[in-house]
């Protein structure tokens, strides 16, 4: 904000780093979760271990939980004014 960024660029910038973690992370959770199907094969009741609704499930609620857990403190980095920032002792 101190350099001419909107408040709006600002959450962008901040959200847009926080997607590429998460698909990082999703893409690496979802290989290794389909690597380890078998073994979790004898464990499960009633469902498969490549069940693709129980997966987008998770993966869902995670992209939920990683953009609220991102957006919240980007509010707040937005709503302080950076003038008062740089004078501040």
């Amino acid at each position: 904000m101190a350099l001419g960024a909107t408040s709006r660029d600002v959450i962008r910038l901040v959200l847009g780093r926080t997607l590429r973690l998460m698909t990082i992370g999703m893409i690496f959770g979802l290989a290794s979760g389909w690597a380890i199907a078998h073994t979790m094969r004898s464990f499960l009741f009633q469902t498969s271990a490549l069940d693709p609704l129980t997966y987008l499930i998770g993966i869902g609620l995670l992209a939920l939980c990683g953009l609220v857990a991102s957006y919240v403190p980007a509010q707040h980095a937005v709503a302080i004014d950076p003038v008062a920032v740089l004078k501040r002792d």
